[in-house]
């Protein structure tokens, strides 16, 4: 007598760490990333307001959502992990404008150059 066993794949998963639940433009995040037994790597992707290099996202967009992907192939023996897919939303960066003009004008119609972290482009006269 013959028996027969139907085999499956163990399952994987894979667990992000420290996806934050928002980021303004022009940050940058580090995240962990750890998966399952199939000795395969987790490969990191990104997809919107954001992009990446390894395990560092760069904010590219002060508006929409960031995708942070995770997917991790299967092997003989597990199958591939579901793919993880985090959101994080992009916020707008906080801008300052300074005045560098040496002296600063004291007095009224006086014009003044003018620094904008944020602004195109960076350097404009302003009157006073």
């Amino acid at each position: 007598m013959t028996d027969s066993v139907n085999a499956t794949l163990a399952s994987q998963t894979i667990v992000l760490t420290g996806v934050p639940a928002s980021a303004e433009y022009g940050a940058s995040f580090t995240i962990g990333a750890t998966g399952g037994a199939s000795g395969n790597p987790v490969v990191l992707t990104s997809a919107g307001a954001c992009s990446n290099v390894g395990t560092t996202y760069t904010m590219n967009s002060g508006v929409g959502t960031c995708s942070v992907i995770a997917d991790q192939a299967g092997n003989g023996n597990y199958a591939a992990a579901t793919e993880v897919n985090d959101a994080v939303s992009a916020t707008l960066a906080n801008g300052s404008v300074s005045l560098i003009s040496n002296p600063n004008p004291s007095t009224y119609a006086t014009s003044v150059t003018s620094h904008c972290s944020w602004c195109r482009p960076r350097t404009f006269a302003v009157s006073v």
